[in-house]
């Protein structure tokens, strides 16, 4: 059995995590990206520079965000779930990561309500190369010593 949680870079649910006006750009983004996957059979995201490259279902769930963790691809109820978790979690948002900005890591670690939530908001180093989104899979010092702290104390 799992004794803690650790959420990196995991955006919201709901376009509203980012700040305005950037959040109406991201709700309209993934509505082209969801219906280009639909007639493409993809998202080819590494040809075009945005994203990765994701299934045409994956892009129609990150479309269809409302507010509630609701994957419609999925039969699982996520809200009642989330809000059930009870383990200690650590939620990190990535500064300067614009798919999953401070706002949005906080609203779907919101929806945690019987956890214990530890935020932190790691910063990258300068030489962190590519998107912010990704680069914490490179530079992964800071992350993994905080992990390593957390999981010791959970």
């Amino acid at each position: 059995m799992a004794s803690g949680a650790v959420l990196v870079g995991a955006p919201s649910c709901h376009y509203r995590g980012w700040p305005f006006p950037q959040s109406l750009g991201v709700l309209a983004a993934f509505q082209c990206a969801a219906a280009f996957s639909a007639v493409y059979g993809y998202f080819p995201g590494r040809r075009i520079g945005v994203l990765g490259n994701d299934s045409a279902q994956v892009l129609k769930d990150m479309a269809t965000r409302t507010g509630r963790y609701h994957v419609p691809s999925s039969e699982v109820d996520f809200e009642p779930a989330l809000a059930k978790l009870e383990l200690p979690v650590l939620a990190v948002a990535i500064k300067g990561d614009a798919m999953a900005p401070p706002g949005g890591v906080r609203g779907l670690a919101g929806k945690l309500t019987s956890a214990r939530v530890t935020y932190w908001e790691l910063a990258l180093g300068e030489g962190a190369r590519g998107s912010r989104h990704y680069a914490w899979i490179r530079d992964s010092a800071a992350l993994v010593e905080r992990v390593r702290t957390f999981v010791d104390r959970a």
